[in-house]
């Protein structure tokens, strides 16, 4: 999967492609269905005793296509540490968009769906990340780990 990466106050980061044109983009939006969003990985390990005094976040996003589909993957990841900065925890998360397109004639450029990717469709899986980063911290004992709200 090509990617980009989010930076730590979750404000996208754009890979260097160019802006599609409204035209471009719109034809694609206007082909799309959302298929799904899945859930790919979900991994949590408490690595040491103690209270969590923070948690520092890592987002990526990735897109790849299919016959007549786009898929973008939405990893996270989140070290939770005691006041020492010392890891008690980890936390990796997996989140899955899918849009199918009927039409034949879309053929989305790569700077269409990273801007898809980066806007409508990481708003669609921020939710997910969200919910289960929270109740993954809760299972091994962290209450209060939520991803931050998403800017775009």
């Amino acid at each position: 999967m090509a990617g980009e990466q989010l930076v730590a106050d979750d404000q996208i980061e754009l890979p260097s492609f160019e802006d599609p044109t409204p035209e471009e983009y719109n034809a694609f939006v206007e082909a799309l269905s959302l298929g799904s969003v899945e859930t790919h990985r979900v991994l949590a390990e408490r690595v040491g005793p103690g209270e969590s005094e923070e948690a520092s976040f890592e987002t990526r996003v990735g897109f790849m296509t299919g016959e007549s589909s786009a898929h973008w993957r939405y990893d996270a990841s989140v070290t939770i540490v005691d006041s020492e900065g010392t890891a008690l925890g980890t936390i990796e998360v997996a989140i899955v968009v899918t849009a199918t397109y009927e039409d034949a004639a879309v053929s989305p450029s790569p700077e269409v769906l990273a801007r898809f990717g980066g806007t409508t469709a990481a708003l669609i899986a921020h939710p997910y990340l969200r919910e289960t980063i929270a109740t993954a911290a809760q299972r091994i004992g962290f209450t209060g780990v939520t991803l931050p709200m998403l800017k775009l």
